[in-house]
């Protein structure tokens, strides 16, 4: 482990310096060095990251390189950012320390085995190339912004602690993660001919369509926030509210997906005082809140960006590989949460990135890594020098 620890950080301040545009490598120059014999080769830098250079090569990385000089490098109009980019390494570094080269390592080659990454790539750069409007003509960085309000202003532990409590959780029925499962149901939801209809044409009070649902899905959180919360709460609304105007396989839809709901939050299986907490500093913004339900209603109806084929991919993921990528996103949370120091530096980080102009910046160079294969490739790149390699 004592040789995992030396090129963990040398690692990592070659991909952040190459996703910078800060560092420059001649073509002759080898990837860094691991004490290793009968290996195979590491070839010098540009074989091993041929993509990433021809990024670099046409200056793909000017929008990022502009944020973080503009906010992450002391200037004399910023002269302590906060955080800043020399923070933001260190706490890259003490994060990949801590979940561990062994597991690190394992879970990268089965990334780079197009278990999960490939597969999840097209669902990524869907969302994110709607959220800078190239599929409907118009952003949705208000999305961002409403999420980036909650990251500064609600309880980390529990915003955190929900998250990795979703991610661990097995549903008890599919006898896999609970997160499968529901990617399972909604991908099905999605296929539904009755689903748009019924979201455009519902109706609560005085509200038709999109804030109706918006309207119901807040009914739904305040009921889950409430102390004496049972799933029958949401069940009987629905079946009063909904189920009157949608199809026998549309209602058994919803009824599979309540049913999902009802396992996360029984009491006795200990998530639900966490989704309580995440769910109360919602309820306490309704602005920022009522975005973000829009948005997910938005990728709903959305008939450009056919979520329903994306979230098709997902099948064909291998249950292990997927087991083991949100075991390590668990983990990561879990590091970022109990490490108080890392928590704010990167919740920092996270709002920033969040908000306009910055989060309009960084986005299309992300779609161009995800795209162009840059992250499948840097994927492969990275288990070769973590296996070790002879240079």
């Amino acid at each position: 482990m004592a040789t995992g620890n030396r090129i963990i950080p040398r690692l990592v301040l070659l991909l952040v310096g190459f996703a910078f545009g800060a560092c420059r490598f001649d073509n002759d120059e080898p990837a860094p060095e691991i004490p290793t014999s009968g290996r195979p080769a590491c070839g010098d830098t540009a074989s091993l990251f041929p993509k990433l250079f021809d990024f670099l090569a046409a200056d793909r990385f000017a929008p990022l390189r502009s944020v973080v000089e503009r906010k992450l490098l002391p200037s004399e109009a910023n002269p302590n950012p906060d955080p800043s980019l020399r923070t933001v390494l260190a706490d890259v570094v003490r994060l990949v320390r801590q979940l561990g080269l062994d597991e690190t390592t394992a879970v990268a080659h089965l990334a780079t085995q197009g278990e999960v990454e490939a597969k999840l790539t097209p669902l990524f750069v869907v969302i994110l190339e709607f959220l800078d409007g190239r599929l409907d003509g118009q952003d949705h960085y208000a999305v961002t912004e409403a999420a980036a309000h909650f990251v500064d202003v609600c309880d980390p532990d529990d915003l955190l602690s929900a998250i990795e409590d979703v991610l661990r959780f097995q549903s008890p029925s599919r006898g896999e993660p609970w997160v499968v499962a529901v990617f399972g149901e909604l991908k099905l939801l999605l296929t539904e001919p009755m689903l748009a209809p019924f979201l455009t044409s519902f109706q609560q009070s005085q509200d038709t369509g999109r804030p109706a649902i918006i309207g119901l899905v807040r009914q739904i959180m305040g009921f889950i926030a409430d102390d004496n919360f049972t799933i029958s709460r949401v069940e009987t609304l629905l079946e009063s509210a909904v189920d009157p105007l949608v199809d026998a396989s549309l209602e058994a839809r919803i009824d599979r997906l309540v049913a999902l709901l009802g396992e996360a939050t029984d009491r006795q299986l200990g998530i639900l005082p966490s989704l309580q907490g995440a769910l109360r500093c919602g309820l306490r913004h309704p602005p920022q809140r009522d975005e973000l339900i829009g948005f997910l209603y938005d990728l709903a109806i959305s008939p450009s960006l056919g979520l329903d084929r994306v979230l098709g991919g997902l099948e064909v993921i291998e249950l292990a590989a997927l087991q083991s990528e949100l075991g390590l996103l668990a983990d990561v949370i879990k590091v970022a949460r109990t490490d108080l120091t890392l928590r704010d530096d990167l919740r920092r980080l996270i709002s920033l990135f969040l908000r306009r102009p910055e989060v309009g910046e960084a986005t299309p160079v992300l779609i161009g890594l995800l795209t162009e294969g840059v992250v499948t490739e840097l994927l492969h790149g990275v288990l070769t020098i973590l296996e070790g390699c002879e240079s």
